[in-house]
């Protein structure tokens, strides 16, 4: 692959960080009234988990835009923040789900595979 080509495929991948702008913003409108809006008016799991679930967006955000500089080194490291933070979150669902402070909802199989397929499209898409 030359060079313009791979510079024209990472230009046009580097966008990343406007979808999920968006997807933040989004985030925030939707939950504005039950957390942004007073985010300490909760009990101090969901205030953390509402820490922790903006943060990982921040994270994916700064991802998008690190790749998009060829920053791949501090692109990794937020990367494996992240992962970390994705467990940290998904413990903290299990033990909410056990309070019974939230409901069941899908289960995780259902949700990646879910995503699976929308990042399969998306990719389809901007070929």
């Amino acid at each position: 692959m030359n060079a313009s080509r791979t510079q024209r495929r990472v230009g046009r991948q580097s966008g990343g960080y406007l979808w999920f702008s968006a997807g933040l913003c989004a985030i925030v409108g939707g939950f504005w009234r039950t957390f942004y809006g007073d985010p300490f008016g909760n009990d101090a799991w969901h205030t953390l988990h509402g820490i922790a679930s903006t943060l990982w967006v921040l994270l994916l955000i700064a991802q998008s835009l690190l790749i998009g500089r060829h920053n791949r080194r501090l692109h990794e490291t937020l990367g494996w923040s992240s992962v970390a933070l994705v467990a940290f979150l998904l413990g903290q669902r299990a033990d909410l789900r056990r309070r019974g402070a939230i409901g069941r909802g899908a289960d995780l199989s259902t949700a990646a595979t879910a995503s699976t397929r929308a990042h399969r499209t998306w990719a389809a898409a901007r070929r």
